[in-house]
């Protein structure tokens, strides 16, 4: 879901959400209404620059504890690796140090694989998950029970296990 202030995915949403911010309607709210049905919330690349003319909304605006409460994970890379930890990685780290118990995921992000050097799949999250449909894949991100493939299939491995949100504070 893409909103002037950020944008994250709605892994397992069951209908559309209404989008729009508004004085009484803050990004908590909104993060409400999409996952009422059950969706993973995922904050995606949360460092873009907020104003980015290329992608208006891309970067993460609220960072408030309320708000990151809303949410069960949050991007750590996204397009390729560079170096061995990604700032987006820290910002995690942080959040988990202050008692935020967000799944970390990645995600390649490619609108356009034709017009780009990012690969789809590249990086992925793995998810164990007891079956292969829509609704364990959501409960293995829900139980944090994940991974992040950086470089593909035969790529570095980074495992990032925290406990399921359900059972957060």
């Amino acid at each position: 879901m893409t909103t002037y202030q950020g944008h994250f995915n709605t892994i397992g949403a069951r209908r559309p959400s209404d989008y729009r911010l508004g004085p009484t309607r803050p990004m908590r709210r909104v993060l409400e209404d999409a996952a009422s049905d059950g969706a993973f919330l995922s904050i995606n690349h949360p460092l873009s620059p907020k104003d980015d003319e290329w992608c208006v909304g891309c970067g993460w605006a609220n960072r408030d504890s309320d708000t990151i409460d809303g949410v069960r994970g949050v991007e750590i890379v996204n397009g390729p690796a560079v170096g061995d930890r990604s700032p987006a990685w820290q910002w995690w780290a942080d959040l988990a140090n202050a008692g935020h118990r967000l799944v970390a995921v990645g995600g390649s992000d490619s609108h356009d694989p034709a017009a780009s050097n990012r690969r789809v799949g590249q990086p992925a999250t793995v998810v164990y998950a007891s079956a292969l449909s829509e609704d364990a894949i959501v409960a293995g991100l829900r139980s944090g029970r994940v991974y992040v493939r950086t470089t593909g299939a035969g790529g570095l491995r980074s495992t990032c296990v925290v406990p399921a949100a359900d059972s957060r504070r």
